[in-house]
């Protein structure tokens, strides 16, 4: 793969990421609106105490957020590749 092709294939991942990060932000968003309306295999509808409720909400949350961070994590260290290859 010679330069520019890296650099197309750079560019391609970063707007992924990006992107993945934008849909991960709004889910996060929708869902700390109104979590029933993603509860779509009943875990909150069925959960014994508003307790666990709470915590399967938390952690959805908790999840998302962590794949956010995952996003960001990657999209630095592509940044940085495309950097050493002076674009």
């Amino acid at each position: 793969m010679n330069r520019e092709q890296k650099i197309r294939s750079l560019q391609k991942a970063i707007a992924s990421i990006e992107h993945q990060i934008i849909e991960h932000e709004k889910k996060w968003v929708a869902y700390s609106r109104n979590p029933s309306d993603y509860d779509n295999q009943n875990f909150l509808r069925d959960a014994p105490t508003d307790e666990i409720r709470q915590r399967i909400i938390q952690g959805r949350m908790n999840k998302l957020r962590r794949e956010i961070q995952v996003f960001r994590s990657e999209l630095v260290k592509l940044h940085e590749q495309l950097a050493q290859l002076g674009e």
